[in-house]
């Protein structure tokens, strides 16, 4: 994809988005709390043990610690601006979740700080593997908006949204190092 042409969306919930199929969606979400239940990971650490479970996100992402300065970073390219962030790309990067395709890695910085890391992926079908992973590794959603489709994860000082923009044709997994939104 052309970075130049790069486009950041935002949509508020209570958009319905044309094609959304909540009686699907749902039976999705159960089968993925399901399994989730069922795993062997999820018996391992069901009980006292869950409480001490590390973060993982707690400490930065995909190689990079939360907060870290722009200046430290070698291998950020520049995209664009949007409002009070600076986004970069990274030409190493792996476009990858896990096994899942990525059509984007963005990662945002605010005031020379990495406060923001943004997936897209492109496939409406990716979705609940997307699901998945982030199921696997933070527990089920903190909050689900079935009729906007958005799932939401508060880890300390982390926030994770994942959804699929019907009208973009697109999905995303934005990641906020809440610090640094205040």
């Amino acid at each position: 994809m052309d970075q130049a042409n790069l486009k950041l969306t935002s949509h508020g919930p209570g958009l319905k988005k044309p094609g959304c199929d909540k009686g699907k969606m749902k039976k999705i979400i159960a089968l993925l709390l399901l399994v989730m239940a069922l795993s062997p990971q999820s018996l391992m650490a069901a009980g006292p043990e869950e409480e001490g479970r590390a973060d993982p996100l707690a400490n930065g992402t995909r190689g990079l610690a939360w907060a870290a300065d722009i200046n430290d970073l070698q291998d950020m390219r520049y995209v664009n601006t949007y409002e009070d962030y600076q986004y970069y790309t990274r030409d190493e990067d792996r476009l990858l979740l896990g096994t899942i395709p990525l059509k984007q890695v963005l990662y945002g910085f605010r005031n020379g700080k990495f406060a923001y890391l943004g997936l897209v992926f492109d496939r409406k079908p990716l979705l609940p593997a997307v699901l998945e992973h982030y199921s696997l590794l933070l527990g089920p959603p903190d909050q689900t908006d079935e009729l906007a489709g958005k799932y939401r994860w508060t880890k300390g000082e982390v926030e994770l949204e994942v959804y699929y923009d019907e009208f973009e044709g697109e999905g995303f997994a934005h990641h906020y190092y809440k610090p640094l939104l205040r």
